[in-house]
């Protein structure tokens, strides 16, 4: 029974994955620009929430792009970007934060739920008070909770920096530039 609720709030957490296939190398500077126009980003999507009518926290973002593909983890761009971008170092950064986050979660749940057990003994076979055990136990939840809300933060900034910095990435890896509102491969001259 733990363990699916564990399960569950696991799979919560876990965002979409989508797949994208990444451009071949060998596309003409025409193929580059259509490639361009079907994958930037039309709009991104930003959820807030905002607790006890406090200052609004950002939740969660889905970039969309022209081709209707919705993007919710950042990883999920990296076969359009290069390896080195700020998209790619901040789509890495989310899923290091992710990792952390979930293991905050196990651990958050896991002594909340050691919390609650524990109150229905006084003392246990040996003597011990509960008293103690009960408020570390709580103690740890605690800190467990506050460790899930950093990483969840820190999760979500890096999305949004992966994501702003998409655009620019996209144009990079596919050697395509922008003149006013046309988009033209970079070595094709402009024109008059």
């Amino acid at each position: 029974m733990n363990r699916v609720a564990v399960l569950l709030v696991l799979a919560a957490c876990a965002p979409r994955h989508v797949t994208i296939a990444p451009p071949a190398p060998t596309l003409s500077p025409d193929q580059r620009v259509q490639y361009f126009m079907a994958n930037e980003p039309t709009k991104t999507d930003s959820y807030f929430v905002s607790y006890d009518g406090g200052p609004k926290e950002l939740t969660g973002q889905v970039l969309v792009l022209a081709n209707r593909t919705e993007v919710d983890a950042p990883e999920d761009l990296l076969p359009l970007v290069g390896p080195d971008t700020a998209t790619a170092r901040a789509a890495r950064a989310a899923v290091d934060a992710r990792r952390s986050r979930l293991v905050a979660i196990v651990t958050y749940y896991g002594l909340a739920a050691a919390t609650l057990l524990s109150f229905d003994r006084r003392r246990d076979v040996v003597g011990v008070d509960h008293t103690y055990v009960t408020g570390g136990l709580a103690v740890g939840a605690l800190l467990g909770y506050l460790v899930e809300r950093h990483y969840r933060y820190e999760e979500n900034q890096q999305r949004a920096v992966a994501f702003s910095a998409y655009t620019r990435d996209l144009g990079d890896r596919l050697n395509v530039c922008a003149h006013g509102l046309q988009v033209i491969a970079c070595e094709v001259p402009l024109p008059p």
